[in-house]
């Protein structure tokens, strides 16, 4: 909406802008104490991470590329706000952030996970996500291909997709249809959509979004989704799985934010970016800065 006045409020003791710094500078307050120590360390319980994948703890690429997404949105509010030195060194520790989980990378789509006592290798959609999302611009031309055929491969199967590969060694420990190789989580297909169209391959998050919504014809979009061969999916009944998820929200960025270029952040406060018309369709009702609302007072699109 262009309401600026709502960093200012306070909540919880803090300003709305000072729980953002909080959130993005968590970067600083967790990092490893192995390897180089640039990486954030989640810890070492995998029930605060993905819950069902045993490995999937410590620096992790995904959350670790999520920090970098944090710190640069905050350094470009800052540099908006005139806050010039504080928003420097967030793109500085973003950066070198960013560097760090660049090389994470294992090749062939597929991302390093760092622990005290070594390294293991994933396929997980997750770390996909969450790159392609903050991190493409850092990524080679050769690791964006790697990557989408990495999700073409392994990870999206006819009506839906796997959140981890089928074929990864711990897949047979990860037997869930949320998190693991049975299925996926009800945000995964959006998310991994969206991270389609960072990578410059729009089209083929378009003719994925176009399908998904047949398996998902029998009832909402629920937690998960579970293969049952074919390419078919079913609302998963078994283990944790609830009917009551809202996480299918994540395939509306991937509409409005991938496909049609209109994103929701700080920078867009400036300079307006998407389109309502393109080869995709057409949007209505579009309640953002430059589109239905004004641009804020004294900037220019």
């Amino acid at each position: 909406t262009g309401d600026e006045s709502l960093l200012d409020e306070v909540a919880g003791g803090r300003t709305v802008l000072d729980h953002l710094r909080r959130l993005a500078n968590r970067a600083d307050d967790r990092r490893t104490t192995f390897g180089d120590r640039r990486l954030v360390d989640l810890g070492s319980d995998a029930w605060e991470l993905l819950e069902c994948v045993p490995n999937y703890t410590n620096a992790v690429a995904s959350l670790n590329a999520g920090y970098v997404g944090m710190l640069r949105s905050l350094s470009s509010l800052l540099e908006a706000r005139g806050e010039r030195d504080e928003a420097d060194r967030a793109r500085g520790r973003a950066d070198e952030l960013a560097e760090a989980v660049i090389g994470q990378y294992a090749g062939a789509g597929r991302w390093r996970i760092s622990h005290p006592h070594g390294d293991d290798v994933i396929g997980h959609c997750l770390d996909f996500e969450l790159i392609a999302a903050d991190l493409a611009g850092d990524l080679t031309e050769a690791m964006r291909a790697e990557m989408v055929d990495f999700v073409l491969e392994h990870l999206i199967d006819g009506e839906w997709m796997r959140a981890l590969s089928q074929y990864d060694p711990i897949a047979p420990l990860s037997d869930r249809p949320d998190h693991g190789a049975a299925g996926a989580f009800a945000a995964w297909p959006g998310a991994t959509s969206y991270g389609l169209t960072q990578l410059g391959r729009s089209d083929l998050a378009a003719e994925f979004l176009s399908r998904v919504h047949a398996s998902r014809s029998g009832a909402l979009w629920g937690q998960a989704g579970e293969a049952i061969g074919g390419g078919h999916y079913v609302v998963a009944e078994r283990g944790v799985s609830n009917r009551d998820s809202n996480a299918a929200v994540a395939v509306t960025e991937a509409v409005l934010a991938g496909l049609f270029g209109i994103r929701a952040d700080f920078e867009g406060l400036d300079r307006p970016a998407g389109a309502a018309t393109n080869e995709y369709g057409s949007l209505r009702g579009i309640r953002a800065v430059g589109f239905d609302l004004p641009v804020a007072r004294g900037r220019t699109p």
